[in-house]
């Protein structure tokens, strides 16, 4: 045989172990004739022979003239499949579906209807912890599982499917004066998970711990970039699971070796940790709140008034930052008694100077009412959703007066 034979028997053995290692991979090889329909088994080939070509083609070295003319002929018109989202969200849905199906009745529908029904029980549960949902055996538990699989991928980065998002904060003026990160998640299949399903099935799965390193790890990248884009240290919030403060023994050098790696000034860092979940007050993490207030970083008491450790924290001087709870803001402006107790509260975090902001504000009418009060700061959808982070860059330079 000539070399050139030879080099295309290479190709061909070489692309069959390729194909059969996506096979495997996406877990096809399992239930194949009950799971994959013959039109997405193809999409696979295809997918796997592009890939082939696209990415291994480019390792070899062809000294005759024909089989590279060959290779060029196929590489082109391979490039142009293997950049079709339409394609590739075929394979994903392949590798969704294989990976969910273990009966006749498990589709893909079936899949989204459980999926609503999980995201409708956890939205309407109080407390965690007595209603799992993972370890269920009818179709929540089956797409809880799934999920945590996922969720588990992107702390590994092998997926894209969670980001974070930003909501301004603002002043009486309706000037920028700092951002929260929000975590957010959308599927390639069954579209926007919301974050209370995260936490949830992390909360069960054990895995609260990794999804707070990887939410501190991105924020800090992506704020990083804020920073660098609006030419000024713009203060964002990172939210910190109370969870993760009691039990992370490496979240304070976890902390430290990002604030290395990133050279973001610490100052403009505040941590916010959710007060209507039990906050532990032991000493071991007080001392690590005042670590974190030595490093620079600010500490913020997020849905102050419904929990049962505010004065602590008050009294500590451990927090910098209190943040209104929306139970009291919603209809502000109509009921007197929301009025008293949030003047209240304003005029003893003035006395302490401690920072506060009105967090769902939704209405001119609440904005207004809070001005009244003597409310310095404010947060909710009636100045901005969520944005994503050029989003976020194009909106405080048209409401910020540190922009020149």
């Amino acid at each position: 045989m000539t070399a050139s034979k030879y080099t295309f028997v290479f190709l061909i053995i070489s692309n069959l172990l390729f194909v059969c290692a996506m096979l495997y991979q996406s877990e096809l090889i399992i239930n194949l004739e009950a799971a994959i329909p013959y039109s997405n088994l193809i999409t696979l080939l295809i997918v796997a022979l592009v890939a082939f070509v696209h990415f291994g083609i480019k390792q070899m070295n062809f000294k005759d003239n024909k089989t590279s003319s060959v290779i060029s002929l196929l590489e082109e018109p391979m490039k142009k499949v293997y950049k079709s989202k339409e394609l590739i969200n075929k394979y994903y849905e392949t590798k969704f579906i294989s990976s969910i199906r273990t009966s006749e009745n498990d589709t893909k529908e079936t899949f989204q209807e459980n999926f609503k029904r999980l995201t409708n029980e956890v939205a309407q549960i109080k407390t965690y912890g007595d209603s799992s949902v993972i370890k269920r055996n009818d179709g929540v538990g089956k797409v809880s599982r799934f999920l945590v699989k996922e969720l588990k991928d992107c702390f590994e980065n092998k997926s894209d499917s969670l980001f974070l998002e930003f909501q301004p904060k603002m002043n009486a003026n309706k000037q920028v004066v700092g951002a929260e990160t929000l975590i957010r998640c959308e599927h390639p299949i069954i579209g926007r998970i919301s974050p209370l399903v995260i936490t949830k099935l992390c909360d069960e799965a054990g895995l609260t711990n990794e999804l707070g390193s990887w939410v501190i790890k991105k924020a800090f990248h992506d704020i990083k970039e804020i920073h660098n884009k609006i030419e000024f240290e713009l203060p964002v919030s990172i939210n910190l699971d109370p969870k993760q403060l009691n039990s992370d023994e490496n979240l304070i050098n976890h902390i430290k070796n990002i604030i290395k790696e990133s050279a973001i000034n610490p100052q403009a860092i505040e941590l916010e940790i959710t007060e209507n979940f039990e906050i532990d007050t032991s000493t071991q993490t007080l001392e690590k709140l005042i670590e974190l207030k030595n490093i620079g970083i600010k500490i913020s008491l997020d849905d102050f008034s419904m929990g049962h450790n505010s004065i602590t924290f008050l009294n500590g001087y451990y927090v910098d930052t209190v943040k209104l709870d929306a139970s009291l803001i919603k209809n502000i402006d109509s009921k007197e008694h929301l009025q008293c107790i949030t003047e209240s509260l304003i005029n003893l975090c003035e006395r302490l100077s401690i920072s506060i902001i009105a967090e769902g504000v939704e209405t001119k009418s609440e904005f207004e009412k809070l001005k009244e009060l003597n409310c310095p700061n404010f947060q909710g959808y009636y100045f901005s959703r969520s944005l994503k982070l050029n989003e976020l860059v194009m909106y405080v330079k048209n409401n910020s007066e540190n922009i020149m």
